[in-house]
């Protein structure tokens, strides 16, 4: 759990620092036009809120690339470690670098450096939260004597509720104190600054800027590892300071006082500047922030015309919006390029593009149900063999006329399978032949039946399978297959008849499907030195073991959950995580039931499963599957039979339930 706290975390941190930079451009956007700082001041709000905001709404405006979360949480368990930014140069340089897994190491070498990363994280949160309790402690010292202030006209410009108080051991003004907010002022300051200074502190009051400066703090202590965060705090307490002193600016000369104070106001800020930057998150002091910038604006401030505050409202209120939502999801479809866009009143014989071709999105799609595949693992590989469409060293994509299967390399399973006759989509060959591809990046594969103007979509994340028009313009397909026929015309076995290639230099990678014999259970992945049994998970090592069962309580089943129980009556070493999936049970078939979500993911929890006593486990599931409609349902868990490191055996258990 902590470890996907931190991977969110640095997912939020990639988010936060893409506001942070068009943040800084809209910045000196509203300084062009001379907007007021308050804009500004605002505006970085939003980028703090999505450092922290775990979740968002998906709008058109969004200024997120679709990949918003390139970190994935199955990193640490990838045999090749990726992260997706949607730029293929920083995807390189980044990926080049991360460690590959082993397989002689117990332990995947990204789990270990998540898990250092994590410790060095946790220490850099506990130093600076030292510093800043020792730095506030040590403040508090230097105010221990403090008087407060109520005579002449002073005390007219304070809030009722906010005391004004004199110190001789600070150099500045601040205000510090949540439920008992005070304002200290250096008993040194005369008559005519103590009024425009206060009225400074007063703003900063009105506004809560003592509570946001400290959650700001907060947030940026959270992400201390990131110097945008760092640079966007400096930003944003300038931007405050310098709003509140247009403030005064606005309203002391409005207010009737002898005559234009920007001068003396320049000169206050100069004497009272903060001598050294405070870390802490409070106080908010009078000469702090960039004090020369600060002595700038004021000099030159002239009240602001109303057309450019109505403009900068609502080119906030518009920033705001693609700030905070991410971008709305898609399938990797067709769309229109900017040729067929050009001719669209003009189309190429052949071409059946029209005028109301759009981007389709999964709403644009007719979602159908994802039958089981059932298979003879005796059975032959059929004439044209089996054919390899993906493969990038995490993930491996395979069809043939027995069906499609997704591989992951990492937990050695198959994820995800489509029954391909089910679809009419077996064909290898003839009028029927289907078409398989699958996209630049592994999200989903396209099945063509070649006769028909339809196509099937196989999103492998969210294991959806949904049928729309056929239309490839403007997919990026995955290009990495090249010529294997210098195994696949051996003689010694069956191979594949292209290989995937990919990575680069040292860390260049091939991989083919191989079987020793014509036979679909001896399919197996060969990449580098490694062989994967590809179907060793669904046929071999994963039977039901004798002694070990498991068992719903049907009082509590609910849509959106259950609660089951496994009981060991062997001796063995049993072993169970969190993760397990549905299948739902139509017209004599079951079918995997769908994740309503992206990228799902469970704790990487194991469970001792004791012999002859029941352990039970209440499951919620509305997260990953929503609420279940009525009908009859089934659990699938897999379970280990655990004897050391690397070595185990693999079962699987199911049991059935009724939704009503």
């Amino acid at each position: 759990m902590e470890q996907d706290f931190f991977i969110k975390l640095l997912n939020l941190s990639y988010q936060g620092s893409i506001a942070i930079c068009v943040i800084i451009l809209a910045r000196f956007l509203l300084h062009m036009i001379k907007a007021p700082k308050k804009y500004v001041y605002y505006l970085w709000l939003f980028a703090f809120v999505r450092l922290v905001l775990p979740f968002s709404f998906e709008s058109v405006l969004s200024i997120l690339p679709q990949e918003n979360e390139p970190i994935k949480t199955a990193i640490v368990y990838e045999q090749i470690p990726e992260i997706h930014t949607g730029s293929a140069v920083v995807n390189q340089v980044v990926n080049n670098v991360l460690p590959k897994a082993t397989p002689e190491a117990s332990m995947n070498p990204m789990q270990i450096v998540m898990m250092i990363a994590e410790v060095i994280w946790f220490a850099g949160i506990g130093i600076f939260v030292l510093v800043s309790v020792i730095s506030f402690v040590r403040l508090k010292k230097r105010l221990v004597g403090s008087v407060q202030y109520t005579e002449g006209s002073k005390t007219d410009l304070c809030i009722a509720s906010n005391a004004i108080y004199l110190s001789d051991y600070i150099e500045t003004a601040f205000v510090l104190g949540f439920f008992r907010t005070r304002i200290y002022v250096p008993s040194t300051i005369g008559e005519r600054e103590m009024s425009y200074i206060i009225m400074h502190e007063q703003a900063h009051i009105k506004r809560k800027d003592y509570i946001v400066k400290l959650i700001l703090f907060g947030i940026t202590i959270l992400h201390w590892f990131n110097p945008l965060v760092w640079l966007a705090y400096v930003l944003v307490i300038q931007d405050m300071e310098m709003s509140c002193d247009e403030y005064v600016m606005k309203n002391y000369i409005s207010n009737a006082y002898d005559g234009d104070i920007r001068k003396e106001y320049a000169t206050s800020l100069l004497s009272l500047a903060v001598g050294r930057k405070l870390i802490l998150g409070t106080p908010l002091a009078f000469g702090e922030g960039n004090v020369k910038g600060r002595i700038k604006n004021v000099t030159k401030y002239k009240k602001p015309l109303i057309s450019v505050s109505i403009c900068a409202v609502i080119g906030c209120i518009i920033l705001g919006v693609a700030l905070l939502s991410n971008p709305v999801s898609k399938t990797a479809l067709p769309v229109e390029s900017e040729d067929s866009q050009s001719d669209e009143n003009t189309p190429e014989e052949g071409n059946e593009t029209t005028e109301g071709d759009s981007k389709q999105t999964e709403q644009d799609m007719e979602e159908i149900a994802l039958p089981i595949v059932s298979i003879d693992p005796n059975a032959t590989l059929g004439a044209d063999g089996p054919i390899l469409d993906y493969a990038d060293g995490n993930t491996v994509i395979f069809h043939g006329y027995f069906g499609l299967f997704v591989y992951d390399l990492s937990t050695q399973t198959l994820v995800r399978a489509v029954d391909l006759a089910a679809i009419g989509c077996h064909m290898t060959q003839g009028d029927m032949y289907c078409e398989v591809s699958v996209s630049e990046d592994g999200r989903n594969v396209y099945l063509h039946p070649m006769s028909l103007n339809e196509m099937y979509v196989l999103a492998i994340e969210t294991g959806k399978l949904y049928k729309t028009a056929y239309n490839m313009e403007g997919i990026a397909l995955f290009d990495k297959l090249t010529d294997n026929s210098a195994l696949a015309g051996s003689g010694e076995g069956i191979y594949s008849a292209q290989k995937a290639v990919f990575g680069s230099g040292e860390q260049s990678y091939e991989g083919y499907l191989y079987a020793y014999k014509d036979s679909i259970g001896e399919l197996s992945y060969a990449e580098s030195d490694m062989i994967y049994m590809l179907f060793d998970s669904a046929y071999k090592s994963n039977p039901v073991l004798e002694g070990v069962s498991m068992s719903v309580n049907k009082d509590s089943v609910i849509p959106t959950g259950i609660t089951f129980s496994i009981l060991n009556t062997t001796d063995k070493e049993i072993t169970a995580g969190e993760d397990y999936y549905l299948e739902y049970y139509e017209n004599g078939k079951w079918y995997v039931v769908p994740y309503i979500i992206d990228n799902a993911a469970f704790n990487s929890i194991g469970y001792n499963i004791v012999k002859d006593e029941p352990f039970e486990l209440t499951i919620d599931w509305e997260w990953l599957y929503g609420k279940l409609t009525a009908g009859k349902y089934r659990l699938v868990k897999d379970i280990l039979d655990f004897r050391a490191p690397g070595d185990f055996d693999k079962y699987t258990l199911m049991v059935e339930f009724e939704v009503e």
